[in-house]
């Protein structure tokens, strides 16, 4: 059998795996800039790269990833004003969401984990989660009860500060939070461990905002922009933190996704 990117099977083999109980795990992201050094699809890039690796412990499908998210907010994103940033309005979003899971469960899926990775895209997921439900959609066609859905908007909730220090023990600054690590140490280790081919090394850059409010203001001043789009201390990453990171996030997604939805073991 093929697998696990849904994209590339059949739909036998869809079929065969969706009866043998695995889960369909579908990641949301957003197409948006990040920065001169990484490119515009990070955002649906990273969490199908991690699928992927949890794809080697448990009987998952990968649907094609949901490659644009919610527009772009300039504080935490950069905002549309970046050339190739591309969004959907947040209604928009939702019924995608609503329609995507309905139709892997009408395919036969029992259990759905839906993995996000663009902080705009918050609230919207289950938004769309729920009018599936509330429409009857996420009802096995076998008659044999609800399916089960897991929503994991935002992944690093499920780790504490502690284990996370090693990402920004060097940086100047510390941890600038979350908003603010958009292209910045964080997504850039991420790439660099999960797809190294795709980062401009050379064009790694540090850079900040002149001004960073605790508010949004439209229009948005050109000073709440930084110029390259990357938020933070970008030069402080590397393969080893990218590396750790991304082991640190499969080992808990996978017993996560074990726990929940009760998976067989990768085929």
């Amino acid at each position: 059998m093929h697998g696990p990117l849904m994209s590339e099977m059949t739909w036998p083999e869809v079929d065969a795996a969706a009866r043998a109980g695995a889960v369909a795990l579908w990641s949301v992201g957003a197409t948006e800039q990040h920065g001169p050094h990484l490119p515009l699809s990070v955002d649906h890039l990273i969490p199908l790269e991690l699928s992927l690796r949890i794809a080697r412990r448990l009987h998952v499908v990968i649907p094609p990833p949901q490659a644009f998210g919610n527009r772009s907010r300039p504080l935490s994103g950069g905002g549309p004003s970046f050339p190739g940033t591309t969004s959907l309005r947040a209604g928009t979003l939702v019924q995608v969401v609503r329609d995507v899971v309905g139709q892997l469960a009408a395919g036969g899926f029992r259990s759905i984990a839906v993995l996000n990775w663009h902080g705009e895209n918050v609230n919207l997921l289950h938004e769309g989660i729920e009018l599936a439900r509330e429409a009857g959609d996420l009802e096995r066609p076998d008659g044999g009860g609800p399916v089960r859905v897991m929503l994991i908007e935002r992944v690093f909730n499920a780790f504490s500060e502690a284990e996370m220090a090693f990402l920004f023990e060097d940086a100047r600054e510390g941890f600038p939070g979350w908003p603010a690590e958009h292209a910045a140490i964080m997504e850039t280790s991420l790439m660099l461990a999960l797809r190294p081919d795709l980062v401009r090394r050379e064009l790694i850059a540090d850079d900040r905002a002149a001004v960073r409010p605790f508010y949004d203001l439209t229009p948005t001043p050109p000073e709440h922009v930084a110029a390259s789009g990357v938020l933070a201390e970008a030069s402080r990453a590397s393969v080893a933190k990218g590396e750790r990171l991304a082991a640190l996030i499969v080992d808990r997604l996978t017993a996560a996704i074990s726990e929940a939805l009760d998976p067989p073991a990768a085929p």
